[in-house]
Order: C-alpha cells, then structure tokens, then sequence
C-alpha cells in the first residue's frame, strides 16, 4: 500500500493529505498500488479478530489431517515474541445462523490450533504471558486442548457478548447492510459490528495493565491454514515504534481477495467511501500509548455514527478513518500488506 511508504516522522496534516491523495489515485487505478512501496506480504487468512460461533459451511477450513497438523505446528513451534509481552486470544460466540462466513468446526479446530501453539510461545521468566478473552465456558466445552491449558498456563476471564459496551451501534446499522465487502449479507449485523468495536478497546484495556510492555490481542482463528501470519504477529512486539499502534494492511495488490481498493464504497452502499485500510488480524500496542489511541478511536466511532448517508461501518473502518486523520498513531514502516 502506498500509506507504507510515510510514517509518523512526516507532518502529520501532509501525511493525511498524502495518504487521501494516493487512495483516491487507488481508487482510479488499482495497478499503482503494486509499484507505490516494495514490501513483502502476508500469508492468506481472514480478516476480522471476532470469531463467531456459526453452523455454516465456509470456505479456507484448516487441515486437521495428522500430517497437516504436524506441518502447521511444526511452524510455529518455532514462533517467538520479545520479552514483557503480553498475548491474548479474542473470542465470543453468537447463536448458530448470525453469522454466514464460518462453521462451529472451523472454530473448534482453529482454537484447538492456537491454544496448542500459545504455550510454546510462553515464558514466565521472560515475563511473556498469555490470556483467554470472551467465551471461556463454551470454548472448554468444545475444544479440549484449551481446556488443557486454561487457567494452568492461560489465564481465562468470561465475557458474554450481553456484557459488552457500545451498545448503540447495535441500533444504528442497518440491516441492509451487506458485509464490508459487499459479499453477503449477514444476519443482526448491527450485533456483530458491536462485538467488533469492543475488541478495540479491549485490547486496550488489557494493555494497560502493563503500560511499558506490549500487548498482543489476536485472532482465535490466527493460524488456521498456515503459521505466517501467527508467527508475525509474534514477531510485532520486537519492531513495533514507540508510540504507535501496529497492524498489518488490506492489500491493495490486483486480484487480492478481499483488496483495499475494490471500487468507491463499501458494504453495498454507494454512500459508504471510507476506504478500508486496516485488517484488525491482530493489534500490538503499549499501554502507556492507549489514552491517546482510544481518544481519537472514539472520534472516529462518533464521526462514523453521525453519517447517516452511509448507515454501516465496522471496526476496521473506524480504524482506516483514523489512519487517514491521524496517521501519526499507526506504525506504516515495519507491517506490511495482508494479502488474504
């Protein structure tokens, strides 16, 4: 993506205007976005850190044969993260039918992936820790490897999606509101773009816990059919500059699935134009850096509130609006594009 190319070292108001220059330029023509930066990519995955309990089918199911589970955890084995850090796993069920993307089985055998590789990553000594978020009690119901390593070497705190906050944008999206990429339609939208939003500050709240130390809020499907994207998400709190917030990027590159610039709006809705620019994989921040961050998330929620032209956003937008206004609190130099 073009946006690699500028970083918080520039004037934050040229940044800005740099960056909605170089989307609109995108939007025009595609190709550019491929010759803008030279960075590698990521590995295919999908984009959201709410993982949903469904009953559908879906496409991009792991290989939970023995010999692909031996490869993908042979991988990330290896995976390691940088001293006081701190990981946690993001996950909240909704009934079966919420949500057309993903099947039960899909996240049953993507969590029994993340919590057989969490521990390998983890060091006590190092102070490298990891925690459980969301629905603990299904997840031990359902997947007996968390099961194994909660509360022993992962800590777990229940939270139901009844529980959390932001509750109006429930009431404020649409229910015509196609997905962001306007795929599918997805049943109580407004209930999944809650869950959504909360991550973002949850991953907040959690961080400041351990103001100097960094956190990482991951995606319970964060491994799924490969380990590159696990094991970069590891490797976030070792390059991440202070004061910025680190996530990779929707790719701009033609033919990407699920690309940054697919035309001028989004979710169905020609008044949607916010570009998308951010994939909310995973989010590395620190602590101290939080108030800011969440100060200026806020802004852009309530901004996304009052369009009432447009009527759908998600987190990632609310991310991708800040991106554009305050490019100053995202780390563009050391996480490249996500190419899913």
């Amino acid at each position: 993506m073009a946006s690699a190319c500028l970083s918080a070292r520039h004037s934050p108001a040229l940044v800005a205007a740099l960056l909605a220059a170089m989307f609109v330029l995108e939007l025009m023509f595609p190709a550019l976005g491929e010759t803008l930066c030279s960075e590698p990519v990521e590995a295919p995955c999908v984009s959201s850190l709410l993982q949903v309990q469904v009953s559908q089918a879906s496409r991009g199911e792991p290989d939970m044969s023995p010999e692909g589970h031996r490869k993908i955890m042979g991988a990330v084995s290896r995976a390691r993260t940088s001293p006081n850090t701190h990981l946690t796993l993001y996950y909240v069920t909704m009934p079966p039918g919420t949500n057309n993307r993903h099947s039960n089985t899909h996240y049953i055998n993507t969590l029994s992936q993340v919590c057989e590789a969490l521990p390998m990553a983890l060091d006590p000594a190092q102070n490298i820790t990891a925690s459980f978020l969301g629905s603990v009690e299904w997840v031990r119901k359902h997947v007996p490897m968390c099961e194994r390593v909660f509360d022993d070497q992962v800590t777990s705190r229940e939270l139901a999606e009844s529980a959390l906050g932001f509750t109006e944008v429930e009431r404020f999206i649409r229910p015509s509101c196609l997905d962001k990429h306007a795929v599918n339609h997805v049943p109580q939208f407004g209930k999944l773009v809650k869950i959504w939003i909360n991550k973002v500050s949850l991953a907040c709240a959690v961080a400041e816990q351990h103001p100097d130390d960094v956190s990482l809020f991951m995606d319970a499907n964060i491994i799924r059919t490969n380990a590159a994207t696990y094991r970069r998400a590891l490797r976030a709190p070792s390059v991440l500059a202070n004061g910025t917030v680190g996530m990779v990027r929707y790719s701009t590159e033609k033919g990407a699935r699920w690309p940054s610039v697919t035309g001028k709006h989004w979710f169905g809705n020609r008044n949607c134009t916010t570009p998308a620019i951010f994939v909310a994989k995973w989010i590395a921040v620190r602590g101290r850096d939080c108030p800011r961050f969440m100060a200026n998330f806020h802004r852009a929620y309530q901004s996304l509130l009052a369009d009432n032209d447009c009527g759908c956003f998600d987190e990632e937008i609310v991310l991708s609006k800040m991106g554009l206004e305050n490019p100053e609190l995202f780390d563009w130099q050391q996480f490249s594009n996500f190419v899913n």
